[in-house]
């Protein structure tokens, strides 16, 4: 995400209009939602919303598993897990990733875990 990746209030901002523009073409594809909720997620994360991030996430979670949709509910856990620096999601993506043989996310997901735990407290 563009927005992520310099932080500032122009890119925030345009990354919102592609949420928002996502949002609309989801009505159309209840997976699409998913991925929108996600990237809604992460976009109240990166402007200090931590508490409208975890519902959004949880949203793209509850769509997920409803409609059975083991890797996109990964990805989210595995967004989660970077984000708030938890193990527990990172292990649970990297096992369904493991599952549904999606090796890049699950290495993704296992260097994510190893930098965790190689952190100074």
């Amino acid at each position: 995400m563009l927005a992520e990746q310099t932080g500032n209030a122009e890119d925030m901002q345009k990354a919102y209009k592609m949420i928002i523009s996502a949002n609309k073409k989801s009505k159309f594809s209840r997976v699409a939602e998913i991925t929108t909720c996600r990237l809604r997620g992460t976009w109240e994360w990166l402007g200090h919303h931590p508490r409208q991030a975890r519902q959004w996430w949880e949203r793209s979670l509850r769509l997920a598993n409803i409609l059975g949709a083991r890797y996109e509910g990964a990805l989210t856990k595995l967004e989660m897990g970077r984000l708030l620096k938890d193990k527990s999601y990172l292990h649970q993506a990297k096992e369904t990733f493991s599952d549904l043989k999606a090796i890049g996310d699950m290495q993704e997901a296992q260097k994510f875990m190893s930098e965790l735990e190689h952190r100074p407290n």
